[in-house]
């Protein structure tokens, strides 16, 4: 059974330091401040993105 993702649901799971990986390697939101926002707890696994 599929669930309903969206872009927000993607941000909250995926750890900061992750996303700053995966934004630095496109040098995209380079103006950011990843370590301003709080880290979401999250259950599921973000193996394998980035």
């Amino acid at each position: 059974m599929t669930s309903h993702y969206s872009t927000r649901d993607f941000f909250r799971q995926m750890p900061n330091p992750r996303l700053v990986r995966c934004f630095s390697a496109g040098e995209l939101l380079q103006e950011f401040d990843f370590a301003a926002i709080e880290e979401t707890q999250s259950t599921s696994s973000s193996a394998g993105i980035c």
